[in-house]
């Protein structure tokens, strides 16, 4: 009888084992033969990698709102204006408002560069009274850091966020991403222009943590086109794959669209959350 418990047990087990894990994801098609080379680099311009650094901390912000209040509660607010403006030196800013009404800023400069091994660093800051879908972000910190051919970049830092008591979490995050070039690309759907230009993309994964501790985990992607003749357009996707405190999908958006050249970055668009699953790209 216990042999025979044993083998149902075991069955049981493997069983649900193999029903439950589908095991993990294949990489994304760029990666399928390798780590990308030096002759997919993107050649980023000064002011696309602060611009760059500069929108990861609005999705951070929205990160922070979303693990604070849930996802639902902040898609209700959706969506809000979005305008970045960075100069060919790396230094501007993004603001995001909602109705005409202000709710946050954040500066984005070009820090000291890294000689050994080479590469190039950006600080975002807001500091104030900014606020975000109902909640407070008095503070937010973060360092964006490019390797030498700006194909790599992680960004790390803090931002706080008002809690229900009334209290501020300080939150930490960490993004690891890499950008990539096709060129030329054409677009079915036209996203990115019908015409055949280069599009710069990047795929990578974020975290949130409170106390150190790991609570948020995000699936990045993005897409980017110049304004060599057309208008220059970008957009950020972020996808929720996992969360210590919900198992509730949620997605955050970022389209803009202007100009995007050697001399700055100057473009306006739109953020938005959302309660969808993940989506192809």
């Amino acid at each position: 009888m216990k042999t025979k418990y044993t083998v149902l047990v075991s069955a049981i087990l493997m069983g649900t084992a193999f029903t439950v894990s589908a095991g993990p994801p294949a990489p994304p098609s760029p990666y399928g033969s390798g780590p990308l080379g030096r002759s997919s680099s993107p050649n980023m311009f000064t002011s696309e990698k602060a611009a760059f650094a500069a929108l990861e901390g609005v999705l951070q912000e929205a990160e922070a709102v979303i693990y604070q209040g849930g996802c639902a509660a902040a898609a209700a607010k959706s969506p809000w204006n979005l305008s970045v403006l960075v100069d060919l030196d790396g230094s501007g800013g993004v603001d995001v408002s909602s109705g005409g009404n202000p709710q946050f800023h954040l500066d984005v400069a070009q820090g000291m560069p890294v000689l050994q091994p080479p590469g190039t660093v950006y600080n975002v800051t807001g500091l104030g009274t900014n606020v975000f879908a109902g909640s407070s972000l008095p503070v937010y910190s973060t360092i964006a850091r490019y390797n030498r051919t700006g194909q790599m970049m992680v960004q790390s830092g803090n931002f706080d966020v008002k809690n229900v008591n009334g209290n501020f979490d300080k939150l930490t995050g960490g993004v690891i991403k890499d950008f990539y070039r096709t060129d030329p690309m054409v677009r079915s759907s036209c996203i990115y222009g019908c015409s055949s230009v280069p599009v710069i993309y990047d795929w990578g994964l974020q975290f949130v943590s409170k106390n150190t501790i790991p609570q948020d985990k995000w699936w990045q992607r993005s897409a980017a086109t110049r304004s060599d003749g057309n208008i220059g357009k970008t957009h950020f996707v972020k996808d929720r794959l996992f969360s210590d405190k919900s198992t509730a999908a949620c997605q955050i958006e970022i389209w803009t669209k202007g100009f995007n050249d050697a001399d700055g970055f100057d473009q306006t668009g739109t953020l938005y959350i959302r309660n969808v699953k993940p989506q192809p790209f």
